[in-house]
């Protein structure tokens, strides 16, 4: 019928009682970082049940029960719900935010098996261990999971322990009615006072992960083995952390619609495969030592016509060595780029070229950026680095000169900078406040020069 556990909860404030599911698995806005959770009014809620009653018992009377229609994955009531805006990764955490600490330093997640309920030839062996290589292959992770024996023991128990459990061995999950209720379920354990931050989330450390599958569920998977490592994929990625791509029916992104970690399970022949967003989420929860693969030139300053121009790209993270190409566009005629990331030449012709270049490291993750270059005899100013003291903003870059004008965050500064040719720098005096620089997030500076700007410096 429906997913999830459900509370009835009437407010005495306002008279109105509704019925509330709490997810197990839980979902977290990238952006807001607010769980989202279901209510439905009361009356429409039985409503609606008694509906599905009706429609079930028809259906039972007159149709076998190899015929009724299959589980619905997912609740209706999930239609219409958006994900956050803004920049954000497209996947989604699970929770508050988990993660498991041993990649950091090279060890392995080990996650147990009771198989004793299991139907598959292999005795679902085989399915559990393709799903820890599927999530154990991405390149740019250092995520790896290891199969840690069998068990008797098993089920959602905070024992230390993390264990795949077939058949619902402590009887957690109602059983299946003619092939339909809930599949599997997980559940994690984590320790708040241990966290880490990867970009701007924090994640407490997960100690135990464990994963149950249904009693029955054969009568959907013993024909289409398939959907049984599809399922088991999915689910143990809500045990590394991972909530999903998106829970919307009507999802319009492919990207997202495509993720193993969508809210509803494809049944396509996938098996345990993960996607692009899935690799993605990997790549940025679990990116090893050095940190995900990033492309950390935003921009190029202007060449100056009929001189000679160098510039090395620059890049951070992944695995080194770095192999760099060019994926569209062109160069300006006499300037070229070399496999290790530096563009130089002469160029006689004034023009502005623009071109996209591709970054891949070792492990074969890649990285593009758009850029532009302008060939001229009067090149604009460009900055190459911000730096605020508490009482001085300083601007280094090149073609930079005295009668500048800066401003921040789109506010000209009131002070007029002074300019240091010795060190190529613009320095303007003033408070924060003054500057009209912010408290918290990240500031925006721009030189312009007799009418030309420079780049925008975030810093």
């Amino acid at each position: 019928m429906k997913l999830g556990a459900y509370r009835v909860v009437h407010d005495a404030s306002t008279g109105i009682t509704t019925v509330d599911r709490e997810m197990g698995e839980g979902y977290l806005s990238p952006t807001s970082r607010e769980a989202i959770t279901w209510t439905a009014p009361y009356d429409d809620f039985m409503l609606n049940i008694e509906a599905i009653l009706e429609e079930a018992g028809a259906a039972s009377s007159a149709t076998p029960a190899s015929e009724l229609p299959r589980l619905r994955l997912s609740p209706p009531e999930y239609a219409g719900l958006r994900r956050g805006q803004g920049a954000a990764p497209s996947f989604g955490f699970l929770g508050a935010g988990f993660r498991w600490f041993q990649p950091d330093s090279g060890e392995p997640v080990r996650v147990r098996v009771n198989n004793r309920e299991a139907y598959t030839p292999s005795m679902g062996l085989d399915e559990v261990k393709l799903a820890f290589q599927t999530w154990s292959s991405v390149s740019g992770s250092s995520l790896r999971v290891s199969f840690d024996g069998t068990t008797n023991s098993g089920g959602l128990e905070m024992d230390g322990a993390s264990t795949i459990s077939y058949g619902d061995p402590k009887r957690q999950i109602d059983d299946l009615v003619n092939c339909q209720g809930i599949v599997a379920l997980a559940s994690v354990v984590a320790n708040p006072g241990e966290t880490r931050t990867i970009g701007r989330f924090k994640f407490s450390k997960l100690l135990e992960g464990d994963l149950i599958l249904n009693n029955g569920i054969e009568c959907l998977t013993s024909g289409n083995p398939l959907l049984l490592e599809e399922i088991l994929t999915h689910e143990f990625g809500h045990d590394l952390g991972f909530g999903h791509s998106s829970e919307r029916f009507d999802e319009p992104d492919p990207l997202l619609r495509d993720a193993t970690m969508y809210f509803i399970a494809h049944n396509d022949g996938r098996g345990s495969v993960l996607r692009l967003d899935d690799s993605d989420a990997v790549r940025f929860l679990y990116s090893g030592p050095n940190g995900p693969l990033t492309f950390d030139t935003a921009a190029l300053p202007d060449a100056v016509l009929g001189q000679p121009y160098d510039r090395q790209l620059e890049f951070g993270g992944g695995t080194s060595p770095y192999t760099v190409t060019l994926v569209s566009g062109g160069f300006p005629p006499g300037i070229t780029l070399s496999s290790s990331g530096r563009i130089s030449g002469t160029s006689n012709v004034a023009t502005t070229a623009s071109v996209t270049v591709r970054v891949v490291d070792s492990d074969l993750v890649a990285k593009d950026r758009s850029l532009s270059l302008r060939v001229s005899a009067s090149p604009s100013p460009f900055i190459e680095k911000v730096k605020y003291t508490g009482s001085k903003l300083q601007i280094t870059g090149l073609f930079l000169e005295s009668g500048a004008m800066v401003i921040v965050n789109g506010t000209e500064t009131r002070m007029a900078p002074k300019y240091r040719p010795s060190k190529a720098r613009l320095v303007v005096s003033g408070t924060a406040a003054n500057l009209k620089l912010r408290r918290d997030g990240t500031d925006v500076v721009v030189v312009a020069i007799a009418g030309q700007s420079s780049n925008a410096f975030t810093f």
